[in-house]
Order: C-alpha cells, then sequence, then structure tokens
C-alpha cells in the first residue's frame, strides 16, 4: 500500500492462487528461487503465521473482496463446482472505491461470483486471464501436454498467461499514476494453481 500527494492510499493486491508459503526463498525453507519476492519482503512486513479463512479458491476470494468470513457469506465450496451462496455487490468495499475518486482495475482470473463480474464490484478497467487464455488455446492448442500435475509448456515465457497480466497491470499502475488520483489494482494471477505446466527456462530449474 502507498500513499498518494493527497493521503488517500493507492491499493494494489497481488494475489497468486496456491502459493504455498514455504516456498518463498528467503524463508529458505525447500531451495525455491524468487529474487522478486525475497525484495519485496525485504522491504516490507512480512507475516509467518496468516491463515486463509477458507482454503477454496472461490469462498477465499469472496472473504478478500467483502471483508466477510466465508461462514457470514455461506460460502463453504467453489459456486462452479456445488450450488452455494456468493459474495455480495452491497458487502464489497471495491464497490466504493469509484464514488471516493480512485481509478479501478482487476487483472487477471475472477472467481468471486458467477452472475457479478468485476465491473459489477467496483472494477473500472478488467482483463479476464480466460480470455488471453482461449486466445493462447487457438495459437498454441498443444501447449501444455502432460496432465494436471507436470508438463513442459511450449508457450514463449513472455506470452505466457502470467507475463501478460503482469504487464497489464503494470501498464495501468503507470497509467493510474500519471492521472495524479489513488487507484487500486487487483492483479489475480492463476499460477502456480495446478496444472503444472510451467515454460522454460522454469520448467527445468528443479529436479520434479
Amino acid at each position: 500500500m502507498d500513499r498518494g500527494a493527497d493521503k488517500r492510499p493507492n491499493i494494489l493486491l497481488l494475489l497468486a492462487d496456491q502459493f504455498r508459503w514455504d516456498c518463498l526463498g528467503f524463508l529458505k525453507e525447500r531451495g525455491v528461487k524468487t529474487p522478486h519476492l525475497d525484495r519485496l519482503a525485504s522491504r516490507s512486513a512480512v507475516f509467518t503465521r496468516a491463515y486463509t479463512p477458507m482454503p477454496v479458491c472461490a469462498p477465499a476470494r469472496q472473504a478478500l473482496i467483502t471483508g466477510r468470513h466465508p461462514d457470514h457469506i455461506g460460502a463453504f465450496w467453489n459456486y462452479d463446482f456445488f450450488h452455494t451462496p456468493t459474495a455480495q455487490r452491497r458487502d464489497a468495499w471495491t464497490t466504493r472505491l469509484p464514488a471516493l475518486g480512485y481509478r479501478t482495475g482487476y487483472i487477471g482470473k475472477w472467481h468471486c461470483s458467477p452472475v457479478h463480474g468485476p465491473e459489477d464490484f467496483g472494477y473500472q478497467d478488467v482483463i479476464r486471464s480466460a480470455d488471453y487464455k482461449a486466445q493462447l488455446k487457438q495459437k498454441y492448442p498443444d501447449a501444455a501436454p502432460g496432465g494436471w500435475f507436470g508438463g513442459d509448456s511450449t508457450v514463449p515465457l513472455e506470452e505466457t498467461v502470467t507475463h501478460y497480466m503482469a504487464r497489464e497491470a503494470a501498464n495501468r499502475l503507470t497509467g493510474y499514476a500519471a492521472e495524479g488520483r489513488p487507484w487500486h489494482i487487483w492483479a489475480d494471477f492463476d499460477v502456480p494453481h495446478l496444472p503444472c505446466q510451467p515454460s522454460a527456462p522454469f520448467s527445468a530449474m528443479y529436479d520434479a
């Protein structure tokens, strides 16, 4: 979180789906190399005893966007697996931001509501990873062999969903900052959620 000239905080929320706490290089738990996250951690508060309110994709995101526990929402599972209540727009803190003068952008995986999109939750600019993944599927139909638990993707690194979303988030961050208004960006990355199908050179960094 950063504060602009008018003291209203800029809010950048980065979410990596299924990222294990012990897979951070600076913790030296598993020999994983994460130099960028290590650098960020060196300038940040690091919480070593933080817990998800629900270890399931959609309820965890719904808790983030509303500030309410999944128990309160009634969301105990992913709504695209079983019918379950989902986050309501009236409860979301993000819906209040545009009225407060914020520029808002949502980039990545949307898994908060099957009925309402990010636009309904206060996000003015929306880039869905699902749309980009569909484009990649057409361009590289055989890019990710190997099944759910492993395979080397033949998509060039710079064209992967992760790199594309990071570039889009960075471009919007730069643009929002130039406007001189406070901003909020939620960048929701699909990975390292299964299937594990990285592109080179990351696919060769570790012995499976």
